[in-house]
């Protein structure tokens, strides 16, 4: 019997899956199998793993048709036979003591689990960013170095870490025990796992190192494609509420639970980029989902993610629609602040601007702001409806338009004068941007030929 079984899910992954089998390989820790499983692969995958099989006896390769990670984590699990089991997914890469360090603590602190910390990257893997969430000290209690007795349930069971398995090392022999198994569902399939491991574990370690590097931005991921079933987290969570019920450990770890529920939920909707997924979880958790986690009449206080919890009595009391717009102009807002820190670094400008800022504030006589003498060349980005609508309503304040810009000066109209937004710009004191949706695709366009202040349609509305 080995000391560790690192099992490895494979789909699709010949751009990375080499760089995850080197970190294995370069492991200070020896005495391991790796166990990588091939979950139908329609690339080079498996030719890869092979090849690496050729080098290296401790590699085993198994095959199943797409069933999903998982399912090839308990086909995996099935035939391990490492007193510990390590998960690592093929576009990942462990630190080169990472077993080392894990096993150290499982052993000297007789641990069922041992969570680590780690480290995020895109595409350069030595560019790597803090993941904080992979292990959240203080959500810790303060006393809790290198281990903690978890036969009293700690407040925050279920939130110190998040529920993958790749930053955990778990004992065989507890999993096996506890009848422990991966989700068969395309998402989320591991949370169920991870979870309910915290909640039983006995003893848990803690090793205060970033010892994983979790990879971002992969649109063959399984999380590049939540759109596809953008509820079925919800179905994974019920499972678990489900689960705790039975085993009457739900009184203990409800409030934790409703941690994670709420976070998930918001971090779930705020992923989705297609338009019918997101209303579809929009209304769901308005109608259902945060009634059945228990989220509904539960205090502030009760959450560490205060994002979170604002986020969800917003959608309570708000159309989807709403959600979006909110978010747009805040987003909108916040890149406009970011360009026009460049923009207005002449003193001129840079008064003007804190003119503009204090007008806001103080509710005042907004068109007062374009009748002073020194905003007198007006220019306006759009001729859509906000665009003729703003511009009429200027002109009844008897503020002109010096000229218009579109994205092709092919438009004919004998009040305005029209420039594409290829072409050289005259001077102008300010700029107004109407269609909000593409803002910020606009505005950097525009910053780069300008140098005046751009607005929003929406930061001059009254």
């Amino acid at each position: 019997m080995c000391k560790i079984s690192v099992i490895m899910p494979v789909f699709n992954a010949e751009k990375y899956v080499g760089i995850a089998l080197d970190s294995l390989l370069e492991q200070s820790f020896k005495d391991m199998e790796i166990i990588c499983v091939d979950d139908g692969s329609t690339d080079q995958s498996l030719k890869i793993l092979q090849q690496y099989q050729k080098k290296d006896v401790r590699i085993t390769i198994l095959q199943q048709e797409n069933k999903f990670a998982g399912v090839a984590r308990n086909l995996g699990m099935s035939v391990a036979r490492g007193k510990y089991l390590s998960f690592l997914d093929a576009d990942d890469y462990f630190r080169p003591d990472m077993l080392q360090r894990a096993y150290e603590c499982a052993e000297e602190e007789n641990a069922d689990i041992v969570v680590f910390g780690g480290e995020m990257f895109s595409e350069d893997i030595n560019n790597v960013d803090p993941y904080p969430a992979l292990l959240r000290g203080e959500l810790l209690p303060p006393a809790i170095k290198n281990s903690f007795e978890n036969k009293i349930k700690i407040e925050n069971i279920m939130n110190f870490t998040i529920p993958v398995p790749w930053n955990k090392l778990f004992r065989r022999e507890f999993i096996l025990n506890q009848q422990l198994q991966f989700q068969n569902y395309k998402r989320a399939n591991d949370s169920y796992f991870v979870l309910m491991a915290l909640v039983l574990a006995q003893k848990i370690g803690i090793v205060h190192e970033k010892l994983i590097c979790y990879r971002t931005g992969n649109a063959n991921s399984l999380q590049g494609s939540r759109n596809e079933a953008p509820m079925q987290f919800a179905d994974v969570y019920s499972d678990i509420q489900n689960k705790l019920m039975e085993l009457n450990l739900y009184e203990q770890v409800e409030k934790s639970f409703r941690k994670r529920c709420l976070s998930t939920c918001v971090y779930m909707l705020e992923a989705l980029t297609n338009a019918d997924a997101f209303e579809k979880l929009y209304l769901k958790l308005q109608s259902e989902l945060f009634a059945r986690f228990n989220i509904i009449g539960s205090p502030m206080s009760d959450y560490y993610d205060r994002y979170a919890y604002n986020q969800y009595l917003y959608i309570c009391s708000h159309t989807p629609m709403e959600y979006l717009m909110d978010k747009l102009k805040n987003k909108n807002k916040q890149k406009m602040e970011e360009l026009n820190e460049t923009i207005k670094k002449d003193n001129k400008i840079l008064n003007l601007y804190e003119r503009w800022l204090r007008l806001k504030d103080n509710n005042s006589g907004i068109y007062t702001f374009f009748q002073d003498n020194d905003f007198e060349k007006v220019a306006v980005y759009g001729m859509g409806s906000l665009g003729r609508s703003l511009c009429s309503e200027l002109r009844s304040h008897n503020i002109d338009i010096t000229y218009v810009i579109e994205q092709n000066s092919d438009r004919k109209n004998k009040d305005f004068t029209f420039y594409s937004i290829q072409d050289e710009l005259p001077e102008a004191d300010v700029i107004i941007i109407t269609p909000i949706t593409f803002y910020e695709e606009i505005a950097e366009q525009l910053a780069k030929k300008v140098k005046c202040p751009l607005l929003s349609f929406d930061d001059i509305v009254p």
